[in-house]
């Protein structure tokens, strides 16, 4: 039953993220906010599912959706999720995900200058895009801070 409902909050959210709604630049209407919370409560429920590998890592990946699709949606609550499962979850896939994620949410520039494209069908070649920016554009001083469970920003190398 309980996995049940998992499935169902992440095709809801799958379907809410997925009807192509137009990026709004200041104000979001009252349904678009409606879906945002909705696709960010299950994947806030899903990042937490011990189970389901693919769940988890679909959960990180509309995360990230989110915030390119929507650059003003505050994020924040996911990042020290997401910093803990990039250094402790049992699948490297899952930690390597995770940290991509956190690093594209820590650094308003992936979204703005980078202009990443997302693509529903190809989370993979999303997070390979971040990590060739990473490693490329930005250096690789990344530091974990424990405390408030979330990586320090990214810093240029020009």
């Amino acid at each position: 039953m309980k996995t049940r409902k998992i499935i169902v909050s992440f095709l809801i959210s799958i379907v809410f993220l997925a009807t192509g709604y137009a990026k709004e630049k200041t104000k979001y209407s009252p349904e678009l906010e409606k879906r945002i919370t909705m696709a960010l409560n299950s994947a806030k429920e899903n990042l937490n599912n011990k189970d389901n590998l693919g769940l988890r890592n679909d959960a990180i990946y509309q995360i990230v959706r989110i915030k390119s699709l929507h650059p003003e949606t505050d994020l924040d609550t996911f990042k020290k999720k997401l910093g803990k499962m990039s250094m402790n979850d049992p699948q490297l896939m899952i930690r390597t995900h995770a940290f991509l994620a956190l690093a594209y949410l820590s650094d308003d520039r992936f979204v703005s200058e980078m202009n990443l494209t997302i693509n529903i069908e190809e989370p993979e070649i999303f997070f390979e895009k971040v990590d060739h920016i990473i490693h490329t554009e930005f250096w690789a001083n990344i530091q974990y801070d424990k405390d408030s469970g979330v990586f320090t920003t990214l810093t240029s190398l020009e």
